[in-house]
């Protein structure tokens, strides 16, 4: 996969949610790559718990010395989104950062925003920002807490999917 990527995942169970990100996410700690995961609630405590399971990744030692970031959600509003990212993303480069990756898990970050709308107008302006940073992104969607009609919105968010889809069905 070449950077910078954003793209969706979406998922139906509980051990769903973590069978792509959290072992993303533990790569990048091991590699001592800037790791940002958006969650709260449930979908945290899932993640705690898989990456806490890898004897090989220091969760603790990852959030207290910042290559881990945890944060409940960007913004309320597209403009603070972006602004949160615009400035951990700058962060990170100047830390001489060649790599970040980044989960979003998406029914936690809507609760965080004004609207279901909003979210997925930031999910869409998420795509400029992105791209001027070597980021490797994944959205995650619990399909049971999103409509149809939010799945589809977010599969348009996400130009980098077809890329990706193709280039696992050329190899």
């Amino acid at each position: 996969m070449s950077v910078p990527v954003h793209i969706p995942a979406f998922y139906d169970s509980d051990p769903g949610r973590v069978r792509l990100t959290a072992p993303f996410i533990a790569e990048g700690i091991k590699a001592r790559q800037p790791c940002f995961l958006i969650a709260r609630g449930e979908e945290l405590n899932s993640y705690l718990v898989a990456l806490d399971s890898d004897p090989a990744v220091d969760v603790d030692g990852a959030l207290a010395t910042g290559l881990l970031t945890v944060v409940g959600g960007p913004g309320r509003t597209v403009a603070e989104a972006l602004d949160f990212w615009e400035g951990r993303l700058w962060q990170a480069v100047d830390g001489h950062a060649t790599l970040m990756r980044a989960v979003g898990e998406m029914a936690s970050e809507r609760e965080g925003f004004e609207s279901e709308r909003e979210m997925l107008a930031y999910e869409a302006a998420f795509n400029m920002t992105s791209r001027r940073f070597p980021c490797a992104v994944i959205c995650q969607y619990d399909v049971r807490k999103f409509s149809g009609s939010a799945i589809l919105a977010a599969l348009r968010a996400h130009p980098d999917v077809l890329d990706v889809s193709l280039s696992l069905l050329i190899k």
